[in-house]
């Protein structure tokens, strides 16, 4: 008898200190959850866009890829590293777009400049985009689950001279591992009113699926004219004009060439559904290519 009431306060108090445990453990992230976390998000660079012959703008989004549960975000910021080598000779700005990002007014990000000399890392720059300080659980965004995301910040880089002829910016994001003279990308959530650090991978959930070719030049225009497929324009010429249907409101550059592939104009694209580019050159065949968000539009028109 007295065996058995031993070994029934064992049990009892096993009882207790289980229950007694698990919600502290609760409360705690685990190694385990911060790596399921980790599949839960993606951050990326979208929308590039070459709008002059020495601006380069795009997106940064951050996706709620899982959005099983709501995703508040605590804070967030980015390093990102660019080719020297579109700028060679001349210096790059960076710029935030006012009214480009979709978080709340605490967390959009603060600055952003750009570092030229790092060492280990030839023919590289660094932008590096600050976030703000953790706005405190229940003030955060709340990241959109839909693709792409939310929009963190439209960035616009701006060369002293025009980008190099048929160069790639290779923009690529740091990791959260990074350190001097790098600088991490962060991106930090509230679990269970918990601030938590997240792990930032390049190229595994932090990725860049667009590189434009900058300040293209025509060499091989039938090749070029066959690859086209972007149904997003319509191009024909009249009046010594060259008229541009745009039935998406896409946005970005255009380039005129001559038969020989020299250039004879460039235009800003805007989002408006027609648009006239007067072109001064003699009556004959004209290569016009659009560099925009889709595949490049190329094509020919005759004036």
């Amino acid at each position: 008898m007295r065996n058995q009431l031993k070994n029934s306060f064992k049990v009892s108090l096993s009882l207790i200190l289980i229950l007694y445990i698990l919600p502290v453990e609760a409360q705690r992230p685990s190694e385990t959850q911060g790596q399921r976390i980790f599949q839960e998000f993606e951050l990326s660079i979208r929308n590039v866009v070459q709008t002059t012959d020495r601006i380069l703008e795009f997106d940064i989004f951050l996706l709620d890829a899982a959005g099983d549960q709501d995703f508040e975000l605590a804070s967030f910021q980015a390093g990102i590293l660019i080719n020297s080598d579109i700028f060679s000779g001349g210096t790059i700005s960076a710029s935030l777009i006012s009214g480009s990002s979709t978080l709340n007014s605490q967390e959009t990000p603060k600055s952003t400049d750009v570092v030229y000399a790092l060492p280990a890392h030839p023919n590289q720059s660094m932008i590096r985009l600050a976030g703000r300080a953790a706005p405190g659980t229940g003030n955060g965004t709340v990241l959109s689950s839909s693709f792409p995301g939310s929009c963190i910040i439209r960035l616009r880089l701006i060369s002293s001279i025009p980008f190099t002829s048929n160069s790639t910016a290779d923009l690529t994001f740091t990791s959260d591992t990074d350190t001097n003279p790098l600088y991490a990308t962060r991106v930090a959530r509230y679990i269970s009113d918990v601030n938590v650090q997240l792990k930032v991978t390049r190229g595994e959930n932090a990725m860049v699926p667009e590189n434009p070719l900058l300040n293209p030049t025509i060499t091989d225009h039938e090749s070029l004219l066959s690859a086209s497929s972007n149904n997003a324009f319509k191009v024909y010429s009249y009046d010594k004009a060259i008229l541009i249907e745009n039935n998406v409101g896409m946005t970005g550059i255009v380039f005129i060439f001559d038969i020989t592939g020299r250039e004879i104009n460039s235009y800003i694209l805007t989002n408006q559904t027609l648009t006239r580019i007067p072109v001064l050159a003699e009556s004959g065949a004209y290569i016009v290519k659009i560099c925009s968000v889709k595949s490049p539009f190329i094509t020919k028109v005759f004036l």
